[in-house]
C-alpha cells in the first residue's frame, strides 16, 4: 500500500472526473473504516497503525474520504495518532476539517437566526439530519459535513416559514426552486 502522498482530495480520480475514485485494497479500506469511529479500543487502534505503517496510498484514501464525507473524521483520528502519516495528507486532511468547520459555523449562525425569528413570530420549526446531529453526535460540528438545513413545519405554517426564510435573503425550496 504505498503511493504519492501530495494529492489533493479529488485529484486522484480517474480521468480528473468527480466519478468514483480508484479502489481502495481491503486494508485501506480498514483504515478508513476504523479511523472514523468513534472510540477505538487499543486492539483496534493498534491495527489502525499496522495499516498506517504500511504506507497507504494516500491519493486514493483522500479521494474516498472525500466522497463519504469523512475527511474531518480522519483528520480527528489521525491528528491524535503519532503515526506515520505524510504531512502533505495531514495538511489535506486539516483543510477539508477548517472548511467543514466554517461552512457548519455559517450553517449554525443561519440556524440561530431562523429559529428565533421563528419563535418570534409563533411558528414551530423542527430542524433535521445533519444541524440536528452535528453537536449531539459528534461533539464538534467541523466533524459533520453539512450543505444545506432541513427544516420541517407544520403544514399550516409552510407560507409563514417561506416568507421568514425569504426575509433572511431567501431559501431553496425542496423543488429545487430559489425562493
Amino acid at each position: 500500500m504505498s503511493g504519492p502522498a501530495n494529492q489533493a482530495p479529488g485529484e486522484a480520480r480517474a480521468g480528473g472526473s468527480r466519478g468514483v475514485p480508484p479502489p481502495l485494497d481491503p486494508g485501506e479500506w480498514e483504515l478508513l473504516l476504523l479511523a472514523v469511529r468513534p472510540s477505538l479500543p487499543p486492539l483496534l487502534e493498534g491495527r489502525l497503525r499496522a495499516h498506517l505503517e504500511a504506507g497507504p496510498r494516500w491519493d486514493r484514501l483522500l479521494a474516498w474520504g472525500e466522497r463519504l464525507g469523512a475527511l474531518p473524521l480522519l483528520h480527528h483520528r489521525l491528528a491524535a495518532l503519532t503515526a506515520p502519516v505524510p504531512p502533505e495528507a495531514l495538511a489535506a486532511l486539516a483543510r477539508a476539517y477548517t472548511a467543514t468547520s466554517l461552512r457548519s459555523l455559517r450553517l449554525f449562525g443561519l440556524l440561530g437566526r431562523i429559529l428565533a425569528r421563528a419563535e418570534a413570530e409563533g411558528l414551530d420549526v423542527l430542524c433535521l439530519k445533519g444541524a440536528a446531529l452535528a453537536q449531539e453526535l459528534y461533539g464538534d460540528a467541523g466533524l459533520r459535513p453539512m450543505g444545506d438545513l432541513d427544516l420541517l413545519v407544520r403544514r399550516e405554517d409552510v407560507g409563514p416559514v417561506e416568507r421568514l426564510l425569504e426575509g433572511l435573503g431567501g431559501y431553496l425550496s425542496p423543488d429545487g426552486q430559489r425562493r
